[in-house]
């Protein structure tokens, strides 16, 4: 590839040939599945995770364990920039059909801790008690908990609470002035000898997102020559919540992308892989975002414990943004710039990276599932009733 031939950005990585139809790729399916000596694989949808043991963490943003009065220390009331001080409660509970005699799980149910989301207090809840337990961070900068169990056990639960000061971050951004969208993608490209650049890593078609003729054709239309790069992401993005329509229970953690694209319906990973598969089949750099989204109550009616959910959006690598790290935020299933009332919980190439609670377990049968998740306001006092575990 000559690195000096000008740059085709509706060809791969500015090759010279045109960009085939694809198999869509079969994606890993976290869900359980059979295998050798009776142990069954498990990995949940974003509202659908696994419970661990009886072990209780209090941590702070760079996980140190905390007394209760540094808690009250961390816990300050929310700055007047805007900010939102918010409460998250996520909780989820299963209930075996036969003894789960040893397992092993990785969850992501820790928030991120950067400059836009200060993360205060962390707290993670776990019965019956893992034999093992740790926590590191992976290759994105994410909190990732290892959980090993090896007591027999019927049921299991697992309860994160977290406390995060989130601040408007976009406000102020002039899309418009941002880069020609060309010029971002041609600086992405491979070039031999060249210096190494992490955002490359999110141009690349991933487990969950194939990089289709379809998407790349889909996305032309926004993607006009020397339009702005933000300008062009964030019509794209309303394309998307305009022309797709949010079904719950419309497809699952096994569905292809390019079905919920080809059928516009899906719910909000369907719309944030089908927006990264957009944006990466134009030359462009994306990540998938996993956090929670506060929701409002009716007028006049008290907020709704565990009626929230897991929610999931994207990020398109933006420089000239004006911020510190160059990512733009875009939200295609509400159509909009997250804000304040977006929590980040972890980023990587799609869903896969980032499931909120997977594992592998022996034995175990069938199983009964309850989740809940709560997203509120400091000021507003949660009353969190536990979820029962005694009858399945």
């Amino acid at each position: 590839m000559d690195p000096n031939a000008p740059f085709d950005p509706f060809l791969p990585f500015g090759g010279q040939a045109p960009l085939q139809p694809l198999q869509p790729l079969q994606p890993y399916m976290p869900e359980q599945t059979q295998m050798p000596m009776q142990t069954q694989m498990q990995g949940l949808p974003p509202l659908q995770e696994q419970v661990l043991g009886t072990m209780r963490q209090r941590q702070g943003p760079h996980g140190q364990t905390l007394g209760q009065s540094q808690r009250q220390a961390q816990s300050p009331s929310s700055p007047d920039d805007g900010s939102v001080a918010l409460t998250i409660i996520h909780e989820t509970l299963y209930h075996y059909a036969a003894r789960v005699e040893q397992a092993h799980h990785l969850a992501y149910l820790k928030p991120l801790d950067q400059p836009c989301q200060r993360l205060e207090s962390f707290t993670l809840d776990i019965e019956p008690e893992p034999s093992h337990c740790t926590t590191e961070t992976d290759v994105y900068g994410n909190a990732r908990s290892i959980f090993e169990m090896y007591a027999p056990h019927d049921a299991l639960r697992v309860s994160a609470t977290s406390r995060v000061i989130v601040r408007p971050r976009f406000e102020g951004i002039t899309p418009e002035a941002t880069q020609p969208w060309e010029d971002v993608a041609h600086a992405l490209r491979y070039v031999a000898g060249g210096g190494f650049r992490r955002e490359v890593e999110f141009t690349f078609a991933s487990p969950y997102v194939a990089i289709l003729a379809p998407l790349r054709d889909y996305a032309r239309a926004s993607f006009t020559a020397g339009r702005p790069l933000a300008e062009a992401a964030i019509e794209l993005m309303q394309r998307v919540h305009a022309d797709f329509t949010y079904a719950s229970c419309s497809t699952d953690v096994s569905t292809p992308m390019i079905d919920a694209f080809m059928q516009r319906r899906g719910v909000c990973q369907d719309f944030a892989h089908v927006m990264l598969g957009c944006l990466r089949a134009v030359g462009l750099a994306a990540r998938y975002v996993s956090g929670y989204l506060m929701s409002q109550p009716p007028p006049g009616q008290a907020r709704l414990i565990g009626a929230d959910a897991s929610h999931a959006w994207v990020a398109v690598h933006c420089p000239g943004l004006g911020r510190q790290d160059d990512w733009l935020d875009l939200d295609p299933t509400n159509g909009m710039v997250p804000a304040a009332s977006h929590a980040m919980l972890a980023w990587g190439r799609d869903y896969g990276d980032v499931t909120p609670l997977r594992g592998v377990i022996r034995g175990g049968g069938g199983h009964d599932l309850t989740v809940r998740v709560t997203v509120a306001p400091d000021n507003e006092l949660i009353q969190q009733t536990p979820l029962l575990q005694d009858t399945p």
